[in-house]
C-alpha cells in the first residue's frame, strides 16, 4: 500500500510513528539521567510496594577478597525518591554472610561497629563507601566469585526486600584507586 500525503490515514500513521519515537527517546533519557546500572537494575522495586517504589540502587559493588582472606567490603548508593522515609535494617545474601558496618573515628584511631539501621529521608540518599558505612562480607561462595556477582537483598524495617546484586570488582582494579589508602572498609 502506498500512502500519499493527502491520504486520510497518512496523518494518523505519521502521528503514531512520531509518538513511538518520542516515547523511545524519553525512556533512554530517563535511564541516562538516573545513571541506571543496566547490569543489575533495581527491577525488584515493585510499584505495588510503596516503600520500594521510590528506591533506586546504584553503584553496587564488592571488592574481591584478597587471596587467602575470607572477608571483603561492599558499597552502594541507595536513593529514596519516595514521599516517606525508609529504614534499611539489613542486607542478606544466599551466597555469603553480610553485615552492615560503619567506621568511626575515635581518640585512639578508627574502629568498625555494626550498623543497626540507616534512615533515608525522602529525596535523600545513603552512600556505603570506604571509610564510612559499608558491608562486611564473609565466606563468599565460589559460585558468586566465578560469576563476579553476589546476589543480595536489602531489607527495610517494614519487611520489604529489594533484590539486587553486587558486581565483584577484581583486586587489581580496586587497588588502582587506593594506592597508599588503607581505609578500604
Amino acid at each position: 500500500m502506498i500512502y500519499s500525503l493527502q491520504a486520510p490515514g497518512f496523518n494518523r500513521l505519521l502521528k503514531s510513528v512520531l509518538c513511538l519515537v518520542i516515547l523511545g527517546q524519553l525512556a533512554s533519557c530517563a535511564d541516562a539521567e538516573s545513571g541506571a546500572d543496566h547490569q543489575h537494575p533495581a527491577a525488584s522495586a515493585s510499584t505495588e510496594d510503596p516503600a520500594l517504589a521510590g528506591l533506586h540502587l546504584v553503584s553496587q559493588r564488592l571488592h574481591a577478597p584478597v587471596p587467602g582472606q575470607p572477608v571483603s567490603a561492599g558499597y552502594f548508593t541507595l536513593m529514596n525518591h519516595g514521599t516517606k522515609a525508609v529504614t534499611l535494617v539489613g542486607v542478606e545474601s544466599t551466597e555469603a554472610s553480610v553485615q552492615m558496618h560503619t567506621t568511626r573515628t575515635e581518640d585512639a584511631g578508627t574502629s568498625m561497629r555494626p550498623l543497626e539501621q540507616v534512615v533515608i529521608e525522602p529525596d535523600q540518599q545513603t552512600v556505603f563507601r570506604p571509610g564510612g558505612h559499608h558491608l562486611m562480607i564473609r565466606e563468599i561462595s565460589s559460585e558468586a566469585l566465578a560469576a563476579q556477582s553476589l546476589p543480595v537483598e536489602l531489607i527495610l524495617a517494614n519487611g520489604s526486600r529489594l533484590q539486587s546484586a553486587l558486581d565483584i570488582v577484581p583486586m587489581s582494579e580496586w587497588m588502582q584507586g587506593s594506592a597508599g589508602d588503607h581505609s578500604m572498609h
